[in-house]
């Protein structure tokens, strides 16, 4: 296997060989940024569309109580995935359930206390020339629409979403949340260089009866002579090798 078959961090590393997306920015700003409204004993994270895991594995060493249910349609991702979690220092905290979430739902016993999505957001008619890389990025099935009417059945009375996603999707979001009785209620711009508009944004979507207002920020990645911005390195410190 080549390097780019493995993915170190400081305290766990990934296995992505199988996997159809290969881990990028997006998921690690997820994992790093999304929080719940409690992190109190007995928490219930769900990964959705977990790919490799590492959204998974950065809720389980953020959060200590947390119990953490990762799914995962694609095989080459949910074995990567399962190979990955149970080689963790939190594999009994950690389960997967390999499947269409969808499909899945009508045996979901419990509600979900922070729901977190890195979706495909890969809408054009041009497929992607693999199989199981075209499963990743397009919406298909788990889609920024399809994902928030999930939450909306499924998060507990103070639950939270929180997904990454285009930030040219921010009027959608915003509109399919009031469909769905739900609320943004924090939002984060993501800006990779200086200067540069948003091109990403972090969303945290409650139910429309918590509270009011909307918390905006921004986090810029690199300055204007591509370094890492303090801000970026704090949020990410305790996983990245590097920082």
């Amino acid at each position: 296997m080549s390097s780019k078959d493995y993915f170190e961090l400081k305290r766990f590393s990934l296995r992505q060989a199988n996997s159809g997306m290969k881990i990028g920015t997006d998921g690690v700003l997820l994992g790093a940024w999304a929080t719940p409204l409690s992190a109190a004993v007995g928490l219930r994270i769900w990964d959705i569309g977990a790919g490799t895991g590492i959204v998974a594995l950065m809720m389980a060493q953020r959060f200590p109580q947390a119990r953490i249910t990762a799914f995962e349609i694609e095989p080459g991702a949910s074995s990567d995935a399962r190979s990955n979690f149970g080689a963790s220092e939190w594999s009994e905290r950690i389960s997967l359930v390999e499947g269409d979430v969808f499909e899945a739902e009508s045996e979901l016993r419990e509600t979900a206390d922070l729901i977190v999505c890195n979706p495909p957001f890969y809408t054009e008619d041009v497929a992607s020339p693999t199989a199981n890389r075209q499963t990743a990025r397009h919406e298909a099935g788990l889609g920024i629409g399809s994902l928030i009417e999930f939450a909306a059945r499924h998060l507990s009375p103070r639950g939270a979403l929180c997904l990454v996603g285009p930030y040219s999707r921010k009027a959608e979001i915003d509109f399919l949340c009031a469909m769905n009785h739900l609320a943004v209620r924090k939002l984060t711009e993501i800006v990779t260089v200086e200067g540069k508009p948003a091109k990403r944004g972090l969303w945290k979507i409650c139910r429309d009866n918590i509270g009011t207002a909307v918390e905006t920020d921004r986090i810029v990645i690199r300055d204007k002579e591509g370094r890492y911005t303090p801000k970026y390195i704090v949020l990410v410190r305790d996983f990245y090798l590097n920082f």
